[in-house]
C-alpha cells in the first residue's frame, strides 16, 4: 500500500512540472552547450478569436523552485523579446560564423539567479499572432490586458512557479508595458507580485520626447556640436520655428549618429536601421519616435529563428516569418504617463527599479 502511494505521488509531482511536456525544448540547432531546462510554446489568451501568445522559458541556473520568477519584454512597440533572449540578458547568444546561426552561452544571463519568461507581445509581433487579424489593432490598456491574461494561463500551466516571487521586467516602450501590466498585476491576490524593473522606459510623453531627452543627452556626450545644438533650439524650439531650417538641424543630429548605437553610445552599430524615423513630425513640440531600434544586428536572429529546424524545436507556427519588430502590428498608444502607476504601486510597498543610462550592456 505504501508503496502504491508513494509512486501515485511521484506521478502526481511529475504531472504538476509538467503539464505542458509539448513546449519542453530538448535540443536547438547550432547550440551544443547545455540547454537546462527551457520551454517555449504558445498560450491562448483569448478562445474566441484564438489569439496566441508566444513564449520561451528558461529555468534558473541556480535554484528554480525558489528563485524569482521574471518576465521579460521589450519595447517598440511591436518588438520581439526575442531580442533580449538573444542579444541582451538571455543564456544564449550568437557569435558569428558564416552562416549566422551559431550559439554560444552568455555568462551573465539573468538566468543564472532567476526563472526567466521572454514574451512576445502583443499578438503579432515574433511568433505570436491571432486568428482574427482585427487583433492587430490594439493600444496600451488592451496589451496590459492581454500580458495579464498571459500571465494568469502561463500560471496555470506551470503551477509549481505560482508561489516564487514574481517580477515584471522590460525596456524602452515596455516602459508601457511593465506598470501597466503591474497596475493590474498588484491587484490579484493569487500572484507573488514583488516589483518591477525597467531599463531606459519610455515613462512621461511630456518628458520623454526627442527635444527634452534625447537631445539634451547626446549634446552632454558631446555626440552633436554646439552650433547644431543651438540651430535646434532657435529653429525647432524658438518662439519663431523655421520648418525648413530644423529639418535641416535634425538631419544633421541624424548624420551624427550614423556610426553611434544610441542605446550604446561606447558600442559598436550595425548599420542596419536609421535611429529616427523617416518623415520628421508635424509637430516641433513633440514626438513619439517608433523605429525600429537601431544597430542591432539582428540579422543573425532572424536567419536562425526562420529555420524550419529552430521553428520545429521551439514548437512555432512554421507559416510565421520571424522579424525582430513587427510590419502588421497597429499599435495606437493610449497611456501619456505612468507616473500615476508607479505612485500606486510604491503606496502598495512594491519594489521599482527604473535604471538608465549610455551603455546597453544589462
Amino acid at each position: 500500500m505504501m508503496k502504491t502511494l508513494v509512486v501515485l505521488i511521484a506521478a502526481f509531482l511529475v504531472g504538476v512540472c509538467s503539464q505542458r511536456p509539448q513546449d519542453l525544448i530538448t535540443s536547438l540547432p547550432f547550440y551544443n552547450g547545455s540547454l537546462g531546462v527551457q520551454y517555449s510554446g504558445y498560450i491562448n489568451i483569448n478562445q474566441t478569436t484564438g489569439k496566441y501568445l508566444h513564449y520561451w522559458f528558461i529555468e534558473s541556473l541556480n535554484k528554480p523552485a525558489t528563485d524569482p520568477l521574471v518576465l521579460w519584454m521589450n519595447g517598440g512597440p511591436g518588438c520581439s523579446s526575442m531580442d533580449g533572449l538573444f542579444y541582451e540578458q538571455g543564456p544564449i547568444h550568437f557569435f558569428g560564423g558564416p552562416d549566422n546561426a551559431n550559439l554560444t552561452f552568455n555568462p551573465w544571463t539573468w538566468v543564472t539567479v532567476a526563472n526567466m519568461i521572454f514574451l512576445e507581445a502583443p499578438a503579432g509581433v515574433g511568433f505570436s499572432y491571432s486568428n482574427t487579424p482585427s487583433d492587430y489593432n490594439t493600444n496600451d490598456q488592451q496589451t496590459a490586458l492581454d500580458n495579464y491574461h498571459f500571465m494568469k494561463n502561463w500560471l496555470k500551466a506551470f503551477p509549481n512557479f505560482a508561489q516564487n516571487p514574481f517580477w515584471i521586467s522590460g525596456e524602452s516602450y515596455a516602459g508601457i508595458y511593465v506598470p501597466t501590466l503591474a497596475a493590474l498585476v498588484s491587484q490579484d491576490s493569487t500572484i507573488n507580485f514583488q516589483g518591477i524593473l525597467v531599463g531606459n522606459g519610455v515613462t512621461d510623453w511630456k518628458f520623454d520626447v526627442f527635444w527634452q531627452s534625447l537631445l539634451p543627452f547626446l549634446y552632454g556626450h558631446g555626440l552633436i556640436s554646439a552650433t547644431n545644438y543651438q540651430n535646434i533650439q532657435t529653429y525647432c524650439l524658438g518662439p519663431n520655428p523655421d520648418q525648413v531650417k530644423c529639418n535641416a538641424a535634425v538631419d544633421k543630429v541624424e548624420t551624427a549618429l550614423s556610426d553611434i548605437d544610441i542605446y550604446d553610445v561606447y558600442g559598436d552599430c550595425f548599420h542596419q536601421r536609421p535611429a529616427f524615423p523617416t518623415s520628421l513630425p508635424s509637430s516641433f513640440t513633440s514626438t513619439r519616435s517608433r523605429a525600429v531600434p537601431p544597430c542591432i544586428d539582428s540579422d543573425k536572429a532572424i536567419t536562425y529563428l526562420n529555420l524550419e529546424a529552430v521553428k520545429e524545436a521551439i514548437h512555432v507556427q512554421d507559416s510565421i516569418q520571424w522579424v525582430i519588430c513587427s510590419d502588421i502590428l497597429n499599435y495606437t498608444s493610449t497611456v501619456q504617463t505612468v507616473i500615476p502607476i508607479y505612485q500606486q504601486l510604491m503606496k502598495g510597498g512594491f519594489n521599482i527599479l527604473v535604471y538608465s543610462g549610455d551603455t546597453g550592456n544589462i
